[in-house]
């Protein structure tokens, strides 16, 4: 994984090592950021959606909802305290964020929102945040990754969420194999204690075009001989 470029000046930030089309790109310079409404707490809002309520993004994701909202549109939320420090989350439609996180809008004439996503969804991103659990203004400011062009970044994605579709499958399809050996282990054991997993003695016989002599013919011939 490419290492966060921290507060380094502008000159650091070469192509030299990047693939033809790509180069590093500051967040700053392809979003707008501004911190989360402060004055909203999560203890103070609701926990369950509920008729004109609108959802609300804390530290910990969409987990609270409010009456009215303060954004409307496509943007990435990225928790900027806690355990969770540096995870984002996507953002659609009427919205708000709260204390302790930090928006980020992309400009969609330069970075794909997705796109974007995908890279700073890990806590590993924010340098700030994996020494002190808080997400400091230089580490949101001076952030950089490699972009290439929009068309790139589109297919870069597509094919990232066409992989986790196919993984999503293998899951479920593992899932189903499990529940079909469970239930394959059960009737196995249910044939076995009905008698039904080998073939009886009297089948065996038939097969084998030989004389067969049950339980109950047995039983009344020793009782036979027992009797004279």
């Amino acid at each position: 994984m490419t290492p966060l470029i921290d507060s380094l000046p502008k000159a650091d930030l070469t192509n030299n090592f990047l693939p033809p089309g790509w180069q590093w790109t500051r967040l700053l310079d392809a979003t707008r950021h501004h911190s989360g409404n402060s004055k909203l707490i999560k203890g103070k809002l609701c926990d369950a959606p509920g008729e004109n309520l609108f959802p609300a993004f804390s530290a910990s994701g969409q987990d609270v909802w409010r009456e009215g909202y303060e954004s409307e549109g496509d943007a990435i939320i990225v928790s900027a305290v806690g355990a969770r420090c540096g995870k984002a989350f996507l953002a659609s439609g009427k919205w708000s964020a709260i204390a302790n996180t930090h928006v980020v809008w992309p400009q969609p004439d330069k970075i794909d929102r997705k796109f974007l996503w995908y890279r700073i969804n890990d806590e590993r991103f924010w340098f700030a945040a994996a020494r002190h659990s808080l997400l400091s203004s230089s580490a949101k400011h001076s952030a950089a990754i490699c972009t290439s062009s929009l068309d790139e970044q589109q297919r870069i994605v597509a094919e990232v969420e066409k992989q986790f579709t196919r993984s999503d499958a293998g899951v479920t399809s593992l899932k189903r194999g499990q529940t079909a050996l469970k239930r394959y282990r059960s009737s196995v054991l249910k044939a076995a204690c009905e008698g039904r997993l080998v073939l009886t003695e009297a089948e065996l016989a038939r097969k084998e075009n030989r004389r067969y002599e049950s339980g109950e013919r047995l039983l009344q011939r020793v009782l036979e001989e027992a009797s004279r």
